[in-house]
């Protein structure tokens, strides 16, 4: 796969799900985003917060800035979850929407060095390239983007994707 082509395809699944998150988290207010699914679980100010995390490493892998300091809280196998110190539910949307465009637009335009680059001690299943990692990151993203859709409706939310 070329390096355009990589670019591409990583741009366009992360636009598949900034749509499915921003449609998802659209209407949660800050307390509705602390409740946990009955059972056990994260809340969605959690899988927020750990989606923009990981953004946030994809920033810096690229050479830009975090969006917003999300501290320990939100990285997985972090420290317990404490609500209390959680981030604003709408500041941790905000900041997610505002790595977009960031994000896509170095993926549309890298060439195929940005992506051979070796990132070393990567924990990626894929490889320690930049390639890898933003690969193992779209993944990574989806499988959150989901789960945000499952917790809406755990709120009594309608779904929004139909």
């Amino acid at each position: 796969m070329s390096s355009h082509t990589l670019g591409q395809g990583l741009a366009t699944q992360l636009n598949f799900t900034a749509y499915t998150t921003q449609s998802n988290t659209a209407d949660i207010s800050h307390d509705e985003s602390l409740r946990t699914p009955a059972g056990g679980g994260n809340s969605m100010n959690w899988v927020l917060g750990h989606m923009l995390d990981a953004r946030n490493s994809t920033l810096k892998l690229i050479g830009r800035e975090p969006a917003l300091d999300t501290g320990d809280i939100y990285k997985r196998n972090g420290p317990e979850f404490d609500p209390a110190a959680a981030a604003p539910f709408e500041e941790l949307v905000q900041a997610f929407g505002a790595t977009q465009e960031t994000i896509v637009g170095f993926l549309e335009s890298a060439g195929a060095d940005a992506f051979a680059k070796e990132i070393p001690n990567m924990p990626s299943p894929l490889g320690e390239t930049l390639g890898s990692a933003v690969t193992a990151i779209a993944f990574h993203e989806a499988y959150h983007a989901g789960q945000l859709g499952i917790l809406r409706r755990c709120l009594g939310k309608d779904g929004v994707l139909k």
